[in-house]
């Protein structure tokens, strides 16, 4: 009984050999560890005090800017105010929430005050 011939496959990464691609550390953009890791074209999880290496447990995402401005304001002047007068949230988590887009808030504008 013969065989049937089966394709040649192309040997994958062995990561005894291969490991990961290489990353650079950098001071970490989203200011939740002192450096996290770029990995050739994007942010890792990956950050580190200098001593330790971990895993971020927050989510990675995209810098703020400025241009996210308008959408930080109408969450503080509308969104906020709204949720408390319609009984969804509080006052005091409306006043934590609050601190959450003012961490955003410095941010997108690093060096002014909201």
């Amino acid at each position: 009984m013969s065989q049937t011939p089966q394709p040649a496959t192309a040997p994958g990464p062995d990561p005894r050999r291969d490991g990961p691609p290489p990353v650079t550390w950098s001071r970490d953009p989203a200011h939740h560890a002192l450096l996290r890791a770029w990995s050739q074209d994007h942010w890792t999880r990956w950050v580190s005090d200098g001593r330790s290496v971990w895993a971020d447990p927050r989510p990675t995402r995209r810098l703020l800017t400025p241009a996210d401005g308008d959408g930080l304001k109408l969450v503080t002047d509308v969104v906020l105010p709204e949720a408390v007068a319609q009984g969804v949230v509080d006052p005091r988590t409306a006043r934590r929430l609050q601190h959450v887009v003012d961490r955003l808030w410095g941010e997108a504008y690093p060096f002014v005050s909201p």
